[in-house]
């Protein structure tokens, strides 16, 4: 029968990967963080851009408001102007009034 060697041969490694994988980690959790600033930050613009809607559509609101009784205003300035009567008896009945013109 044939004799069984056991030969045990020392191996001696350098992990060098450590450094490769703590960049890694580090590289993930500063992207992780720039994720959340991203959140916060488009929550932010996007409270400031409905804010900004809100302030439009008073501000909308407002000018329609004014328009319409600027336009109230007009219609009823319009209204009660009389109109010259066109006829010359009656040019001559203004002509006879003190102030009128000649």
């Amino acid at each position: 029968m044939a004799e069984t060697l056991r030969i045990e041969i020392p191996i001696e490694t350098i992990d060098e990967t450590a450094a490769g994988l703590n960049s890694a980690i580090q590289g993930m959790k500063k992207l992780e963080q720039a994720y959340r600033n991203a959140g916060r930050s488009a929550g932010q613009a996007g409270g400031r851009v409905s804010e900004f809607d809100r302030r439009a559509e008073r501000t909308e609101r407002s000018l329609s408001r004014w328009a319409k009784e600027k336009y109230q205003i007009l219609l009823e300035a319009k209204e009660r102007i009389t109109p010259v009567p066109p006829s010359a008896a009656a040019s001559a009945a203004l002509r006879g009034r003190p102030g009128a013109l000649p």
